[in-house]
């Protein structure tokens, strides 16, 4: 070896050791132990520095050599050679050290010379170190692991010591010491070919997630969100591949099956999970989620657990998913049941509650032997120019990636609060994030749950957010990501966006809110415009990713987003000059004026309509449901001939929706309860119970729909038969949303016998929706003679107050009936808000 030259080598590497002062450590998250030391080791050329592993490297160590050696090259245009540490060439003179003790002769060395403490115990499991050592003549940089996973994360943070200065790429010298705040971290999803878009794995290690699992079914895109279906076909070469780059990237995978069926599924279901065990799975995932607890769920959990202890899958290396309504809540019937199996207890449960003390408390007293996990449902996302709301599908007809600004964990179940998440480490030790429905943009939403998990203590949200644009982008280019975020979302506020299930005209396409705003957003535009054309063009130069999946994933993207934004800026839809319940408005001009009078308003408005509808079909081409919104105005804009036809076929489909939900005992309007004869009773106990006094005229509680009803909105109104009295019944179907102004309405004339004295109307009335959490969207409103001469919050609860009881006297002596009408009225919009109102009779007695 040429000592003389190797040296000199070193002395022109570290020249700026003594001159350069410790600055702020420029690492996210920032580590437990974290030393600058002042020097920099500038990186030689001519293969005089290189990657090097130990002898006995496992698949993840040699994972995390292939990635630094990538992100070097990408980012730097500076290719190391990577060598085992029996391998490596007498010219080399820097080395970057990457391993385990066990793994690595050399590194255990130095850790023992220089009194490195690294072992599984300190740092731990997922902990690195990393520090500069000189070795003879060679300056080593050592990045150890705890374990496997700890070699990549260890390298993730010294590739984030490089900087490019003065035309020579340097390598901040600093001694680092970190580990897990949270020692479980994950990404299942509901779409398992979603793991394997380029690029995607790669974004788990960066973000230092360490478990995911594996699900699929038989559905056009592999939809599996309760796990595989019992007895499902594996793909095996594809499940396998998932299974290898997890395992690869030193990954924990659970095999994730649907267990909440029916007892007769029970043995396919366990051969489904015997299958994932042959095939490598870490451990087994009973799922039982939304599609409840089955048959016999107790039956069907104990012969998972032994299966699963058969092959040593027991406490944490069986997960559990709880059935809907015990996966949200502790204290439930159903979680004390199954607490109660010794092995089940010792399993880790998911539960989507933000960690808490209180939580905690309450799982230890229900008998868990393990903290409760954080299943992080990032499912409160608003819907964007090409994406839906909290599912994030994309909206463009060919499938590709819509652009996604990148959301705090807030925008996920629970609204949590950063500060309110700071000591989640007292409360749990696992966590996973849910939703995205294909995946994209990981790097902005794995990146934003990974670096939290690691440190919830010491999150820093703005840090968070310039690190990861920073990871796509390149870090000069940091705030101009974030800036267009920003203005993005300044954007966004401007317009009505798409609900999850957004057509037809469900916020889609997207609208302004006020026209009167269409200056400020093209302004914001053409800000968007100038802001993405810097990352369009620096970028590609910068970024830490593939360019391929720099491209798809968020510069074109970004560019699509701002071109049909735009579009959808200037276009002038009929909402806009007709409002946005035109077809009620035509009927209602239909029942009032006749056809021939309802004509000469609408035909204008028709015409005007069609125009507006060609320019949006022909502007917002290439993206879903826009045939859907086109075929939506065609039928508000009802042609004369039409409209008997129109009205008839308008009554029978909301008929039939309204016996729907009568079948289904109003499951779809009530959170988790169906009405049987037990149920009706508790909510019309006081039915039969009406206010004394003599009774001078009366409407029958099935008499409120011989006025044909009238509504704005997805209202299901009816007659409940099968029951004495029948009941008028006005509902409202959960996940369904409604705009400010929708409404239902009954009503009914009720005749004025010619008495003397004061006059009291009595109405039997009460609604299911006691929620107090959620007051001041719906109202129910009683209307005397136009006026309005009652209304309540829904929410109230009216036990005790079933019969309202109203003075209707002066209202009486200006007519010779009561024109009445009872209201329900959305006076905000809500997203998911079912209801269910009971109407009895409608009574005129003479006041007490």
């Amino acid at each position: 070896m040429n000592t003389t030259l190797i040296c000199s080598l070193l002395l022109v590497s570290i020249s700026a050791a003594e001159a350069s002062e410790p600055s702020p450590c420029p690492l996210v998250p920032v580590p437990k132990v974290y030393h600058d030391t002042g020097r920099r080791l500038a990186l030689a050329e001519g293969g005089q520095a290189a990657i090097v592993l130990g002898a006995q490297a496992t698949e993840p160590e040699r994972y995390a050599a292939d990635r630094l050696q990538t992100l070097v090259e990408r980012r730097f245009r500076r290719r190391l050679a990577i060598f085992k540490e029996d391998d490596v060439p007498d010219g080399v003179g820097s080395v970057l050290l990457l391993g385990q003790r066990t793994t690595n002769a050399w590194l255990d060395r130095l850790c023992g010379q220089h009194e490195i403490g690294l072992s599984d115990a300190s740092p731990g499991d997922d902990g690195f170190v990393i520090e500069a050592v000189q070795d003879g003549p060679r300056q080593v940089v050592l990045v150890g692991g705890g374990n496997a996973p700890g070699v990549i994360y260890g390298q993730n943070a010294l590739f984030d010591l490089f900087e490019q200065r003065d035309g020579r790429v340097e390598l901040r010298l600093a001694s680092i010491r970190d580990w897990p705040s949270l020692r479980w971290r994950g990404r299942p999803h509901w779409r398992m070919r979603v793991h394997l878009a380029p690029g995607v794995f790669d974004s788990y290690a960066r973000y230092r997630l360490n478990f995911t699992d594996l699900r699929d079914a038989d559905t056009p895109d592999g939809y599996a969100a309760m796990g595989f279906p019992p007895g499902f076909k594996i793909d095996v070469p594809l499940t396998k591949q998932v299974l290898d780059e997890a395992h690869r990237r030193g990954m924990f995978v659970y095999g994730t099956v649907s267990c909440g069926v029916k007892s007769d599924r029970y043995d396919a279901a366990l051969g489904t999970f015997a299958d994932l065990i042959a095939l490598g799975v870490d451990g087994v995932w009973i799922s039982l989620d939304d599609s409840g607890a089955g048959e016999d769920a107790p039956q069907i959990v104990r012969r998972a657990l032994a299966l699963g202890a058969e092959h040593g899958m027991t406490g944490r290396r069986t997960a559990i998913t709880q059935p809907v309504g015990s996966y949200e809540h502790i204290d439930t019937e159903f979680n004390r049941l199954t607490a109660a199996i010794p092995e089940y207890a010792a399993a880790q449960w998911f539960l989507t509650r933000v960690p808490s003390q209180d939580d905690l408390d309450a799982t230890r007293r229900l008998g868990l032997k393990l903290p409760p996990a954080w299943w992080h449902n990032l499912f409160s996302i608003r819907g964007g120019f090409l994406y839906n709301a909290n599912a994030v599908q994309s909206l463009r007809a060919d499938g590709k990636p819509a652009y996604l600004d990148m959301q705090p964990l807030s925008s996920g179940w629970g609204s949590p609060r950063y500060e309110q998440l700071r000591d989640a480490a007292k409360h749990t030790d696992t966590t996973l994030l849910w939703g995205l429905y294909d995946g994209w943009p990981e790097e902005y939403e794995v990146g934003a749950m990974g670096i939290w998990a690691w440190n919830p203590a010491g999150h820093d949200w703005a840090r968070t957010r310039r690190a990861v644009y920073a990871d796509v982008y390149g870090a000069a280019q940091a705030d101009t990501a974030a800036a267009f975020d920003d203005a993005l979302s300044e954007l966004k506020n401007l317009f009505e966006m798409p609900v999850r299930h957004f057509t037809p005209n469900k916020g889609w396409p997207p609208r302004l809110k006020q026209v009167a705003d269409r200056p400020r957003a093209l302004t914001l535009l053409d800000r968007l415009e100038s802001l993405r054309t810097v990352l369009h063009e620096r970028a590609p130069a910068d970024t830490m990713l593939d360019p391929m999946r720099l491209n798809e994933v968020y510069l074109e993207p970004m560019q699509a987003t701002l071109a049909y934004a735009r579009k959808m800026t200037q276009l002038d839809y009929p909402e806009y000059t007709v409002g946005p319940s035109f077809e009620e408005q035509a009927i209602e001009l239909f029942e009032v004026g006749g056809p021939t009078e309802a004509e000469k308003t609408l035909a204008p408005i028709r015409q005007q309509v069609r125009t507006q509808l060609a320019a949006v079909a022909e502007a917002l081409r290439g993206l879903k449901g826009i045939d859907e919104y086109v075929a939506y105005w065609d039928q508000q804009i009802i042609d004369d001939k039409n409209w008997h036809e129109h009205l008839s076929q308008r009554q029978a489909r909301m008929k039939a929706a309204f016996q729907d939900l009568v079948q289904d005992g109003f499951g779809r309007c009530l959170v988790d309860e169906r009405l049987d004869d037990a149920g009706y009773a508790v909510w019309l106990e006081r039915l039969a119970s009406p206010p004394p006094g003599g009774m001078l005229a009366e409407v029958a509680s099935g008499q409120w729909l011989v006025q044909t009803p009238r509504w704005r909105g997805p209202w299901c109104i009816g007659l409940l038969e099968g029951r004495q009295p029948p009941l008028t019944v006005i509902a409202f179907p959960r996940r369904m949303a409604s705009k400010a102004g929708d409404y239902a309405e009954v009503r009914a004339e009720l005749p004025i016998p010619a008495v003397t004295g004061r006059l009291q109307l009595d109405l039997f009335v009460n609604d299911t929706k006691i929620d107090p959490a959620y007051p001041n969207y719906r109202y129910l409103e009683l209307w005397i003679n136009d006026r309005l001469a009652w209304e309540e919050d829904i929410t109230l609860t009216r036990a005790g107050r079933e019969w309202l009881s109203l003075d209707v006297s002066e209202a009486a002596k200006s007519a010779s009936a009561l024109a009445i009408r009872f209201r329900i009225i959305d006076r905000r919009p809500v997203g998911s808000y079912g209801s269910v109102t009971f109407l009895g009779p409608l009574r005129l007695r003479t006041a007490e």
